[in-house]
């Protein structure tokens, strides 16, 4: 850690990087990122050595990952990562490199759900009956607001219903008064 995005002129040019989310405290990015280079959040070098020396990245490799990049660009096929053709384009100097770090994607608490959409206590048994859907225990906490986590709610949902289903059937089967 951390990690490192590279990119170029396009891509710098091409809009904000602030995700899709925004920016804390309200900071509103420069549309080329400009300000954000000269700020020192993004680093610039002419070249791979200069880029690897503002980083702090071992210049070696850099290169050789840069290099394997560009002969995924030249075959139009990425097998290290399963890129798309159409986004293997060519990075031309200057380079920039944006440091990534891991984050919890939510602190928003609630239960702890298995796959099944089963509420499961802290050794991972699933609590018998109980299950939860949407932002109940949802990995898109910061964005239930802006809903962000409709697909959680909507897939989650239909695991829940299709468990519930599944255990009324097997009830109603084993009831005496079905068997009479």
């Amino acid at each position: 850690m951390p990690g490192w995005i590279v990119f170029d002129d396009a891509a710098r040019l091409a809009g904000p990087l602030h995700g899709i989310v925004g920016s804390p405290n309200d900071y509103e990015w420069s549309p080329d990122n400009s300000s954000e280079v000269a700020a020192g959040w993004i680093a610039r070098g002419a070249d791979t050595a200069e880029l690897a020396a503002a980083t702090g990245l071992d210049p070696a490799v850099l290169q050789r990952t840069l290099g394997g990049y560009a002969e995924a660009v030249s075959r139009r096929r990425d097998d290290d990562f399963g890129r798309a053709s159409a986004t293997l384009v060519p990075l031309l100097p200057p380079l920039y490199a944006i440091r990534m770090t891991p984050g919890v994607a939510t602190a928003s608490g609630g239960p702890r759900r298995d796959a099944e959409a089963r509420v499961v206590c802290p050794g991972g048994a699933p609590i018998p009956g109980l299950f939860a859907a949407g932002a109940a225990g949802s990995i898109w906490g910061h964005l239930t607001e802006h809903g962000g986590g409709l697909t959680d709610a909507i897939v989650f949902g239909r695991i829940a219903g299709a468990q519930c289903a599944t255990a009324a059937a097997v009830a109603g089967a084993a009831s005496p008064s079905s068997q009479a």
